[in-house]
């Protein structure tokens, strides 16, 4: 079974209107890839989708964080991927996404 876990930090200055981090993996080019993202201001959520070339998005969750995400504050995201298993955390699990893929979550194709 394949297995990825993907660990990054995001920040947005202070003064900014609102916080937005977003991050992909599991890239096959640049049009087709996976996208995690928390948005704060008057949504507070987290994100996951996947992008594809010609019009063959997919939305795949959204989840609220459960907090107001303030900028100069520092976030933590981890993205765990296990077989048709995705599941996104947020400062050690706040605002978790799961979602199960079809057969497999893709990693060399998409279609």
């Amino acid at each position: 079974m394949e297995e990825l876990q993907h660990v990054f930090q995001g920040t947005r200055p202070e003064g900014a209107e609102q916080v937005q981090i977003w991050a992909g993996f599991r890239a096959y080019n640049r049009f087709d890839r996976y996208v995690a993202g928390i948005k704060g201001g008057l949504q507070d959520d987290v994100y996951l989708m996947r992008t594809g070339y010609m019009g063959t998005d997919e939305f795949m969750g959204v989840r609220p964080l459960g907090f107001h995400p303030v900028p100069g504050e520092w976030y933590s995201m981890k993205v765990e991927v296990c077989g048709n298993r995705i599941r996104v955390f947020v400062n050690g699990g706040e605002g978790t996404v799961y979602r199960r893929c079809g057969q497999k979550c893709q990693s060399g194709s998409f279609g």
